[in-house]
């Protein structure tokens, strides 16, 4: 391999680290935000209570 393919494997090889620790950040940040959605649902159901009626499913009560 020559000089010249050794120096564009490198920086292929940069481009693809970087593209990667780019699809983390995104991957951090949708998995951030996915929490936050949870955590915000958890709160506006926390004091649903539950009950069954005759072999229904269970039923919130408001």
């Amino acid at each position: 391999m020559t000089s010249d393919g050794i120096i564009w494997t490198m920086k292929k090889r940069q481009s693809e680290n970087a593209d990667d620790t780019k699809q983390i950040v995104d991957d951090k940040k949708q998995i951030a935000d996915d929490t936050k959605q949870i955590e915000d649902y958890t709160k506006q159901n926390y004091g649903m209570k539950t009950y069954g009626i005759c072999g229904s499913p269970r039923v919130p009560i408001l």
